[in-house]
């Protein structure tokens, strides 16, 4: 067994526990709240850090664009007034349309902690780039090791407050999560390698910050449009549908985050780029469009019935869930190893396209949330896919190499 293969298959075990804590975590909550209406106010809250969450993705792609150049404390303002202004628009514009039950000091605090995730997201790639691999791993599941710990104490009557308390402690939960991840990091500061570093095009470097921002901005949007569809929808359905999110995406972490963060040095260096990497090129074509045109039925027959819609919306999910990761794995081998800004072009492109799409739906009287879902979450991933196989035909635009578990 290759060290890196052994390296993959610690990291899943490490990434299972996480997902197993963070299911039971889900389950826990849905049976202390319920789905309905203080389950979407909990929901709703947290959407806040999920939404400027989202802006993680540009900035970690932007920092894995950059590798190779390290990190410069030049960056250090332009991103400190970038996740400042995207907590205060965010949680301003959430803040508009809050359930009235809902304190603005949960709002503020769910912000905050989105803005923690944001720095987190900065740093990260660097020290997967430069530090020892495992451990740097393990800062990525302490969130759901944090959480979980935190209820058991609660109910367990470690921390007082009972049922009234459970809400705003998951809230500060979220916010503790990054603040350990950072303080994790700084630890591990001390590890960091040198690594050698050759002179980039600054402003090509600027232009593709700003196209991952610009597609971050878009996905920022229509979870906003999408989250508050669904609160209007009918109780319990945003609470349904962020419990089958949490779901898709923790299976997610263990399987392609987990790969990505073991390959992330050998991109960077150039290196295990060789075969193309065959997910995606399973569900192609025709099973791929058999696929989008299913989830379309499901989405329309589903909204015909009551919410909270669980069982469609966790359909729909799944059936995205299997390009989704193509295309991830796809597009960020592609930005660690050339960057190529038509790409990422193209991406911000789908990106904002998506987003307004779903505020078209939001303005409608009846707009059809579980098809607002299907738009975002199994189509958007197809046009993804379809998009990476024309550009990734052209020649110095790899895929991802072999997995570690089939090598």
């Amino acid at each position: 067994m290759t060290p890196q293969r052994r390296l993959y298959r610690l990291a899943v075990v490490l990434s299972g526990v996480s997902a197993v804590l963070g299911v039971a975590r889900e389950i826990w909550l849905v049976g202390a709240l319920g789905l309905g209406s203080r389950a979407d106010a909990l929901q709703y809250v947290l959407s806040i850090t999920y939404t400027i969450s989202l802006l993680g993705e540009a900035v970690r792609l932007a920092s894995l664009n950059q590798l190779r150049q390290g990190f410069h404390r030049s960056a250090l303002v332009p991103l400190a007034l970038g996740i400042s202004a995207t907590t205060l628009i965010a949680t301003a514009v959430y803040a508009r349309t809050a359930p009235a039950t809902v304190p603005p000091w949960w709002m503020v605090a769910a912000g905050i902690g989105g803005a923690g995730n944001l720095v987190f997201s900065a740093l990260l790639p660097h020290f997967q780039y430069r530090a020892p691999f495992l451990p740097v791993h393990a800062t990525t599941v302490l969130p759901n090791i944090l959480i979980f710990g935190g209820l058991a104490a609660h109910f367990g009557g470690v921390i007082p407050g009972g049922a009234a308390g459970l809400v705003p402690l998951v809230i500060l939960l979220f916010v503790a999560a990054p603040v350990a991840q950072l303080l994790t990091l700084g630890v591990l500061s001390r590890w960091l390698g040198e690594v050698a570093t050759v002179p980039g095009d600054a402003i090509a470097g600027a232009q593709r910050i700003g196209l991952h921002a610009a597609g971050s901005v878009g996905s920022q949007a229509a979870q906003y449009f999408i989250r508050t569809i669904l609160l209007q929808a009918a109780p319990g359905a945003l609470a349904a549908f962020a419990l089958c999110l949490r779901a898709i995406e923790t299976a997610r972490t263990i399987l392609v985050d987990t790969y990505i963060a073991t390959r992330v040095r050998s991109w960077a260096s150039g290196q295990a780029v060789g075969p193309r990497f065959p997910l995606g090129r399973v569900l192609r074509g025709l099973p791929l469009a058999l696929s989008v045109a299913a989830g379309a039925v499901i989405a329309l027959l589903g909204g015909l019935r009551a919410g909270p819609y669980l069982v469609p919306i966790a359909v729909v999910l799944l059936l995205g869930s299997y390009p989704a990761a193509a295309v991830r794995i796809r597009y960020y081998v592609a930005n660690t190893v050339t960057a190529p800004t038509k790409l990422i072009a193209a991406f911000g492109g789908l990106e904002v396209g998506s987003a307004a799409l779903v505020g078209a739906a939001a303005l409608l009287p009846s707009a059809p949330p579980l098809l607002v879902v299907w738009m975002l979450y199994q189509l958007k991933p197809a046009l993804a896919l379809a998009v990476l196989e024309r550009v990734q035909r052209r020649p110095g635009i790899p895929d991802g190499g072999t997995p570690p578990c089939a090598a």
